[in-house]
């Protein structure tokens, strides 16, 4: 009797565990494997933020075709508009280089705004970076998303 009660605490849960693996909960057989989702762009619209140094920092705004660059003084609470132009959204995952048009009506009168007809910037590991020359002094800013 001994021997009996073992092999069924035994053997039943070895028979079981393959009929339990195969009600997956789909509905279905259980077979069909899991599809992996395809890795889209990233979705760069909205507002992106420099780290600050002294007050100052860099926010851009993203929309559908068009962004805007200003340098903001939080100690004045003020801003300067540095870029306004076009805006080409990713195709595709991973990094993502545009050539931003300058709209030159709206930086003008800007005493920061930047005289450049155009504008390379880089989308690369959750961070936008471009070079800008103030007085003669090129940087690369970074920006996150807010």
């Amino acid at each position: 009797m001994k021997r009996s009660k073992w092999a069924t605490v035994l053997i039943v849960p070895a028979l079981i565990a393959p009929l339990a693996a195969c009600g997956g909960g789909d509905g279905g057989s259980g077979s069909a494997p899991q599809e992996k989702k395809a890795e889209q762009p990233a979705d760069l619209k909205g507002t992106w933020k420099s780290s600050e140094n002294e007050g100052n920092y860099f926010q851009a705004k993203i929309e559908s075709k068009t962004m805007t660059v200003s340098i903001v003084d939080s100690k004045q609470k003020s801003s300067s508009l540095y870029w306004a132009g076009t805006y080409t959204a990713p195709s595709k995952p991973g990094t993502h280089t545009w050539v931003s048009k300058n709209d030159t009506s709206k930086t003008g009168p800007s005493i920061l705004g930047s005289p450049d007809p155009t504008k390379e910037f880089t989308y690369k590991d959750g961070k936008i970076s471009y070079s800008m020359t103030i007085a003669g002094t090129t940087k690369t800013v970074e920006l996150t998303k807010e």
